[in-house]
């Protein structure tokens, strides 16, 4: 069975699509013009604050590990309701873009405190479902996100792909990962379930919607067996999951659910012959 998600394009006969992106829709150059100005911004907050690693997604450092110390500086920072006004550029920057910060759960904030450089990101060699809705937006060129990609010529059917896009919607059931190599910064705006209603008042946020709404979705897979997150305009008719487990894609196994405590996967694809 084919796993990936099916997005279809009604505003053009139903056309099959990889993706859903915002470019066309939302001002990019609000997020190409800010990003000297939200890097040096998160980089003297991260840099003044004692209690700098309480901003990190997952704290792997001694206690009294000194900011100015870490040797690799690649990070992954959470801005949710403890510390939106710590990071007020940020969130101002995200209000210009959205018209507002309603129903926004959380973001998080991928930034190398070296800045970019000339790297060119490599496809990674697989992806992976989340168990929330998001968009995700980068702020240069080298921070971007890798997408699974529908290829017949593929010994599996699918291969992964450097998107060029600066922003990207993932729902439930859509695969993608970072690439390899890469510098920069990107954010992962996860969004709770009201943003895409009536309750969302921002006439920005309204056209997203709108346009988010102009494809069809049919989810296939999802990580995790909670159900609470799932879009009512998304078809989820065939979508299977497991509590707990990780829907995942690589061009070894092809479709799978991984179970990181015990290291094992349920393989799922069927390869073409």
């Amino acid at each position: 069975m084919d796993y990936g998600m099916q997005i279809l394009n009604k505003n053009r006969l139903n056309q099959r699509c990889d993706y859903v992106s915002f470019d066309d829709i939302i001002d990019v150059n609000i997020l190409k013009d800010n990003y000297d100005n939200i890097h040096n911004n998160i980089l003297d907050i991260m840099s003044t604050t004692e209690d700098w690693q309480k901003y990190l997604i997952c704290k792997t450092y001694s206690d009294d590990e000194k900011f100015e110390n870490v040797n690799d500086q690649r990070f992954t920072l959470s801005l949710n309701d403890d510390t939106w006004d710590d990071f007020s550029y940020v969130t101002s920057v995200l209000t210009e873009l959205f018209g507002s910060m309603f129903a926004i759960h959380e973001v998080q904030v991928f930034w190398d405190a070296g800045g970019q450089n000339n790297e060119i990101p490599k496809p990674s060699v697989g992806a992976h479902v989340d168990e929330d809705n998001f968009i995700w937006l980068k702020f240069n060129e080298g921070r971007t996100l890798c997408i699974l990609k529908k290829d017949e010529t593929e010994r599996l059917g699918y291969t992964t792909q450097v998107g060029d896009k600066f922003s990207y919607f993932s729902p439930i059931g859509f695969f993608h990962d970072p690439p390899k190599r890469g510098n920069g910064i990107a954010m992962r705006i996860s969004l709770r379930s009201r943003w895409f209603n009536h309750e969302n008042e921002s006439e920005k946020c309204k056209k997203l919607i709108e346009y988010i709404k102009s494809f069809s979705y049919k989810s296939k897979i999802a990580t995790g067996g909670k159900e609470d997150k799932r879009l009512p305009f998304i078809d989820y008719s065939e979508c299977v999951s497991n509590e707990g487990i990780q829907a995942r894609f690589d061009t070894w196994n092809g479709f799978y659910f991984y179970e990181t405590a015990t290291d094992k996967s349920i393989i799922l694809s069927e390869v073409k012959k």
